[in-house]
């Protein structure tokens, strides 16, 4: 009946109005409410890195720019506490890998100053750390370290749980029939690897259907 038609449309129009209001409040919708915000600019300016720093000094520094960062919710590469990191250096991959681990607001730009960390004498490091800190991988790519250190990768894609940062390695891998049985066995042995198995159903003689059910 045009009664009910008309407490429909007068419905409709509460909870639109309702909704707006809602929006309005920073609730939902486009609307949100969500302010981005940037690091505490003015703090950072303050940081200093001593020349020649010690470990602790080092250690200070992340923490400061870690300090003026804690409201920081948008985040870009090109952000100034990227150049901040990289200024650390080469020489301290091992004060400033934990810091990386957390995986805290701290952690993406450290991620992106990470390649100027990495000396060549940090090989041994890297290498034995890799599973631990996969975030290494595009550095032993970048140094040259790969394929003539494929076991160690290989050993740290048996435990590691981020396997986005393998993706290079794995896509040259997938060429040769020994470096295929290597994935296969990855991908039976650590839970983590089932992103593999796009790469694994293209390998021939492989059923992922009947892999899958031994995993």
């Amino acid at each position: 009946s045009n009664k009910q038609l008309d407490d429909v449309n007068k419905k409709l129009v509460q909870l639109e109005t309702a909704v707006k209001a809602m929006q309005g409040r920073g609730f939902g919708g486009s609307s949100s409410g969500f302010q981005p915000q940037r690091a505490d600019l003015a703090e950072l300016a303050k940081i200093k890195l001593p020349q020649n720093p010690t470990e602790e000094q080092v250690t200070e520094y992340i923490q400061k720019i870690q300090t003026a960062s804690l409201n920081q919710n948008s985040f870009s590469n090109s952000d100034p506490q990227v150049a901040m990191f990289a200024k650390i250096g080469r020489g301290h991959l091992k004060t400033v890998m934990p810091f990386l681990s957390e995986n805290g607001r701290g952690a993406y730009h450290l991620q992106y100053a990470l390649p100027k960390l990495v000396a060549k004498s940090d090989k041994e490091f890297v290498l034995k750390n890799l599973a631990q800190y996969p975030q290494l991988m595009n550095s032993v790519l970048d140094n040259g370290w790969y394929p003539a250190e494929r076991k160690a990768v290989l050993e740290a894609m048996e435990s590691t749980r981020s396997f986005h940062e393998f993706e290079k390695a794995i896509a040259m891998m997938i060429t040769t029939p020994e470096d295929q049985k290597a994935l296969v066995k990855i991908f039976e042995n650590n839970p983590s690897a089932g992103g593999l198995a796009s790469r694994i159903e293209t390998f021939p003689d492989v059923d992922l259907g009947k892999l899958a059910e031994t995993v």
